[in-house]
């Protein structure tokens, strides 16, 4: 075998030895082309070599960053989470942010509910714990809850209101 042959198998072996531990990072849970760029360059291969298996699981269908981003942000939205947390960490991911303002709204859409209805109803089963609180306390729990889970400042001010009123109401 001639230096030409052995360094073009060695390369073969090592796309092949990449392309199954990508496989192996999807088969954990979906990922976006940069965390599977940057998690096969850590592991010691070229960034040529990671930048080939990419487009080949990208042209395959196994990585697709558009239906990444709408799974991910489905799922955000039935654990009640904001926009903020959510636009955060999906730039995190490496997906661009036209993708993922867009992606953020088409969920909320499908959902049909607006941030300050997703925040109402991440309160909603606390509402009793909250009333046995004074309304000061109530006011912070609530609040920092809600900037935990990431939403707006202007949905926690609604949410809070929205408490406060009901609250008064029913204590009178």
């Amino acid at each position: 075998m001639n230096p030409k042959d052995i360094k073009r198998t060695n390369r073969l072996e090592q796309i092949n030895d990449a392309r199954d531990y990508a496989f192996r990072l999807l088969a954990y849970r979906g990922r976006t082309c940069k965390e599977i760029t940057e998690r096969l360059i850590k592991r010691g291969y070229g960034k040529q070599i990671a930048r080939k298996v990419v487009e080949e699981l990208k042209r395959l269908r196994y990585l697709d960053d558009h239906a990444f981003a709408r799974e991910w942000v489905e799922s955000r939205l039935r654990d009640k989470r904001g926009k903020a947390v959510m636009r955060q960490k999906l730039l995190e991911k490496g997906l661009e942010e036209k993708l993922v303002e867009d992606t953020i709204n088409e969920g909320f859409r499908n959902i049909a509910l607006n941030e300050d209805g997703l925040a109402w109803q991440a309160i909603e089963k606390k509402i009793p714990q909250y009333q046995k609180l004074g309304k000061a306390k109530a006011y912070r729990r609530i609040r920092d809850f809600l900037i935990r889970r990431g939403f707006s400042p202007e949905a926690i001010e609604n949410i809070l209101e929205k408490f406060l009123q009901r609250y008064v109401e029913e204590e009178e």
